[in-house]
């Protein structure tokens, strides 16, 4: 009975833990490019942003409702690394698009940063070049029982909100 119960509850881990992140055991290939990102004062690459820890997270979004491997960074750690740690900040799409979040909107469900979907940087004709995933609130979302207005693609600035 215990191995059945055990077997079971291997079986359930992983829906279980796809609202979940993990620090990643081997960082991918450095990919040269273009600045993708303006964070405060500074231009950055996608190099430059994988500088940081990375971690991972498999789980369905809007985007990829089969769910995907994501990878990339805490947000609370892109914006301590520069200077905008504890402020309020605005992140805007390259069609415009805006949120606006207060330090414990990312304290509170640590949102993955994604620079990567299954190994692969994200297109920065489609939803790339980064996209702003939320792990705790993945299920919610695909359920339609909480919104996905915070979930933003293509990513090309990252600022101290006004």
């Amino acid at each position: 009975m215990k191995r059945i119960l055990f077997a079971v509850m291997l079986l359930a881990a992983p829906a279980a833990l796809a609202a979940e992140t993990a620090p990643l055991a081997k960082a991918p290939a450095p990919v040269a490019g273009p600045v993708i990102v303006q964070v405060g004062d500074s231009a950055l690459t996608l190099a430059a942003i994988e500088q940081l820890p990375l971690r991972q997270s498999r789980m369905a979004n809007p985007w990829s409702p089969d769910g995907a491997l994501w990878l990339g960074v805490r947000l609370a750690d892109l914006l301590a690394a520069h200077g905008l740690a504890g402020r309020d900040v605005a992140l805007r799409a390259k069609d415009n698009y805006t949120i606006r979040l207060k330090p414990t909107d990312i304290t509170g469900d640590e949102p993955l940063l994604a620079t990567r979907v299954d190994g692969k940087p994200l297109d920065p004709t489609t939803t790339g070049p980064l996209m702003l995933l939320w792990p705790a609130q993945a299920e919610k979302v695909m359920a339609k029982t909480a919104p996905d207005s915070n979930w933003i693609w293509g990513i090309v600035e990252i600022k101290a909100a006004p």
